[in-house]
């Protein structure tokens, strides 16, 4: 049994995270100034062009990406339909990393359905504006329907090779307001494919003991990454720091799986690392791991808080390394000094507004890296 276990009461069963309050995207600039028409282009590639781009390998279609949004057949039928039909698609949204590589980020389903249908992967039902080739594949078309099929020009927006990570990333969280709905990990998890990635995915499903998910709690569900990104954000501030930290998340993170990405020698260490911090984590607070408590009435959220992973799992990684113990009466000072610094207005208000400014995440941190400081 944890030392939490023993004087509190445990969570509901909840399948959430705290939403917290993100600094505006307009007081995020970017890294650099950038000129922006010079590092999107326009451009009309037809279906025949895109197929058989995938089919050599330049088009990459992850099939990890928006794996919670996979077409009903009812959906795939429509969209074949449309470009049979003659009836303009939504744009689509590419990254060409360099002569080789071009990444889809927004449209991969679409793509997927189109490709499928070429490659004579289902047959047409229930249509209603071309009721006369129900039951047709790709192959059973006439000549002249294959034809405006494979010619259909698709209109993509390609940013550009070279661009900067964290413009890139910029520019396609703007893109995302208008259209694409894709959060900030979605879209980390198509720009930033690599040994980091795959890394993060790992440990983020992980559901052994000491583990992430087992930690955080076996029955939470982390629908759109966001497991993945709560990992990404402990190991940020466990290989990084806080020093490197200037109030820009979202570069933060960006550059942390860049460096996983390029470096992948450290992924050991950093899981040792992750994990050790994540079992004193349960030692001490149980099942309540990274949730908020009330001093006033002693109970504690139902809630994960990400702003709390960072700072605890930082907190033990830097004052209760590997080789220093942690006693039944050291663990229950820790958790007695948590509670009572949930109690601090200034605390509180660094773990719940505006949680991603320098100054809340440098207030969390020098609070309760002082309370593990005088324990240890």
């Amino acid at each position: 049994m944890s030392v939490a276990e023993a004087v509190g009461p445990e969570p509901e069963e909840q399948d959430s995270i705290e939403k917290e309050d993100e600094l505006p995207l307009d007081e995020i600039p970017p890294a650099r100034p950038a000129s922006w028409p010079l590092q999107i282009a326009k451009a009309e590639r037809s279906i025949f062009e895109l197929h058989r781009s995938w089919k050599s390998g330049v088009l990459r279609l992850d099939p990890d990406f928006q794996r919670e949004f996979v077409w009903d057949p009812r959906r795939k039928v429509k969209l074949v339909e449309s470009v049979l039909a003659r009836i303009p698609l939504p744009v689509f949204y590419l990254s060409e990393e360099n002569e080789d590589q071009t990444l889809v980020i927004d449209g991969q389903q679409r793509l997927t359905t189109l490709f499928n249908f070429m490659e004579g992967g289902f047959a047409l039902r229930g249509l209603s504006l071309l009721p006369e080739l129900n039951g047709k594949r790709f192959a059973d078309l006439e000549g002249r329907l294959q034809r405006r099929f494979e010619s259909t020009p698709l209109t993509c927006f390609i940013v550009q090779p070279g661009t900067d990570a964290n413009v890139k990333f910029q520019i396609f969280e703007r893109l995302n307001e208008g259209a694409v709905a894709l959060n900030a990990q979605e879209i980390r998890n198509s720009l930033f494919r690599g040994p980091g990635l795959d890394f993060i995915k790992r440990l983020a499903a992980d559901t052994s003991r000491g583990s992430f998910r087992d930690v955080a709690g076996a029955h939470r569900e982390y629908p759109r990454m966001r497991a993945d990104e709560l990992v990404l954000r402990a190991l940020a501030f466990i290989d990084r720091g806080l020093d490197e930290y200037t109030g820009d998340t979202r570069a933060f993170l960006n550059e942390e799986l860049q460096r996983l990405n390029r470096h992948p020698e450290l992924h050991p260490d950093l899981e040792s690392r992750l994990h050790h911090a994540l079992g004193r984590a349960k030692v001490v607070f149980g099942q309540h791991a990274f949730c908020r408590y009330n001093p006033t009435d002693g109970t504690w959220a139902r809630l994960l808080n990400g702003p709390l992973l960072e700072v605890i799992v930082a907190g033990f990684d830097r004052h209760f390394p590997e080789g220093t113990p942690l006693s039944k009466a050291t663990a229950t000072k820790l958790l007695q000094r948590f509670q009572r610094l949930n109690g601090d207005e200034g605390f509180r208000n660094a773990i719940t507004f505006a949680t991603q400014s320098t100054s809340a995440v440098r207030k969390r941190f020098d609070l309760w890296m002082k309370e593990l400081a005088d324990v240890a």
